[in-house]
């Protein structure tokens, strides 16, 4: 929607903007931060057409700032930091005015009016004189005047400039709504925390340059602080010393100075405790199954499993590697339907528990020394029917989603954890008789909801935990 390559403004020898490279979609907020001076106004007034760039390209909506600037006027709206108002006009007829302007006739002007009217929350003012609103209501009039056409992008160039606390809330919630209509807004502002749960991208300009173009986490972590200590345990043993504090999880970096008086240990950005990656693992398993079939097409099922796997978890440093002993007990109710005789299809739902016992390949986990899961599942299963001369080959596919709880030494490790989980697999069955032997393969994608984290003393807010499967299991089924 919105694209500029090396767009740049030159006055004399002063750059107010300097080879800006932006790429807006269909639907992005784009927060645009920066100080006084820096280049936001600039580039929405180049946007908006009302400004020629020294050199460099820009786009809006697909059309050249150079030969389509009557199409952009007409898939735009842009609010100016101010605007004039005209006096003894009243709301209303303002608005009209500007409807006018936009070619908008007859009853469908009354009617686009008093819409936005009401989407600004000043339908109870559309006989008040512009002059007599707030500074606040001022502003949402002059958005509610640039929404009339129904722009595809919307600039609007520091709107909470001025506003009291109330107002700024106020207008947030407006872009909230703008946003939720889909449209490609970019906003202006001083200040990144007003804009933080409205963006889904963030651009920070300084002096005519782009100094950061991203998303609001990756902005908030790039400006965090991070915890930097001196430490000195004799000059003798500070090279011992750095040694093993290096070794630790929670330290970034280690560094001896004023000729070994001192060691420079740098911790790790308090944010990167908020999420623990867990993955990708690779599991091999074994198992035994006994099914039940007691009515027409249904049946039970009663599964365990033992396996192994090798797991890469990467929880503030603390955890590197380690081989996971597991095994897993699933109870399932299924439904099979079968067509023409050589296709299945089965719907299916049950109660898994699985257990998890870690051992360390480099870091001592005795802070994490086992897992307890409990999930609730429910699949789907297509399958091809082969007969054989002494059996029946069934390669098949499933698809089940699983609901995820904790317990054990996961509930003391996280105050509380649940996760939503996908799993994808497939697998041939080997059928002779009631005897059934399955070789399978697959894939599952969890993603965890953590209150807190005691392995680390720090907070954490979710987990992402990725499996590759692959496993044998024998069973009865009857």
């Amino acid at each position: 929607m919105i694209e500029t390559r090396d767009l740049t403004k030159k006055y004399g020898d002063l750059f107010a903007l300097d080879r800006l490279n932006l790429k807006l979609e269909q639907g992005d907020v784009f927060g645009f931060i920066g100080p006084n001076g820096a280049g936001k106004t600039t580039t929405m007034r180049i946007l908006a057409t009302l400004l020629n760039p020294s050199w460099g390209e820009a786009s809006v909506c697909g059309y050249s700032i150079y030969t389509g600037s009557k199409d952009i006027r007409r898939s735009i709206g842009y609010m100016p930091d101010f605007f004039g108002v005209y006096d003894d006009m009243k709301v209303i007829e303002y608005l009209e005015f500007f409807a006018a302007a936009y070619r908008i006739k007859g009853p469908e002007r009354r009617k686009k009016c008093e819409q936005v009217l009401e989407l600004v929350d000043l339908g109870y003012k559309r006989d008040a004189l512009v002059t007599s609103l707030s500074r606040g209501m001022t502003q949402r009039l002059g958005l509610a005047r640039v929404l009339l056409h129904e722009p595809q992008v919307l600039l609007l160039d520091e709107p909470a400039s001025g506003l009291d606390p109330r107002a700024r809330i106020e207008m947030r919630e407006l872009i909230k709504e703008l946003r939720k209509m889909n449209k490609t807004i970019m906003v202006s502002s001083h200040i990144l925390p007003e804009l933080a749960d409205i963006c889904n991208k963030i651009g920070i300009i300084e002096r005519g340059k782009l100094l950061f173009n991203d998303d609001v986490d990756a902005a908030v972590r790039q400006v965090r602080s991070k915890h930097i200590y001196l430490v000195s345990v004799g000059k003798e043993q500070n090279e011992i010393a750095a040694k093993m504090i290096e070794s630790m999880g929670e330290v970034e970096g280690v560094e001896i100075i004023a000729e070994g008086e001192s060691i420079k240990v740098t911790l790790r950005d308090e944010n990167e405790g908020g999420q623990v990656l867990m993955g990708p693992q690779i599991e091999a398993w074994i198992g035994s199954m006994i099914g039940v079939r007691f009515l027409r097409g249904l049946s039970v099922l009663a599964r365990y499993q033992y396996g192994v796997n090798k797991q890469r978890v990467d929880a503030t440093g603390l955890m590197k590697n380690a081989n996971t002993f597991w095994q897993s007990m699933e109870f399932s109710l299924r439904h099979r339907w079968t067509f023409a005789d050589r296709v299945t299809a089965e719907l299916g739902g049950g109660y898994v528990r699985d257990q998890f016992q870690f051992e360390a390949v480099d870091v001592d986990l005795l802070k994490f020394p086992h897992v307890d899961y409990r999930a609730f599942r429910l699949g789907a299963r297509i399958s091809l029917l082969v007969p054989m001369s002494s059996g029946m080959l069934e390669p098949y596919l499933t698809f089940e989603n699983r609901s995820v709880s904790s317990g054990g030494a996961l509930e003391d490790r996280f105050a509380k954890a649940s996760a939503s989980g996908f799993r994808a697999s497939a697998g041939i069955a080997l059928r002779f008789g009631s005897i059934t032997g399955r070789i399978e393969g697959g894939a599952t994608q969890y993603t965890w909801d953590i209150t807190s984290d005691a392995m680390s003393d720090k907070r954490a807010s979710s987990a992402s935990d990725a499996i590759r499967q692959i496993g044998l299991s024998v069973g009865y089924e009857y």
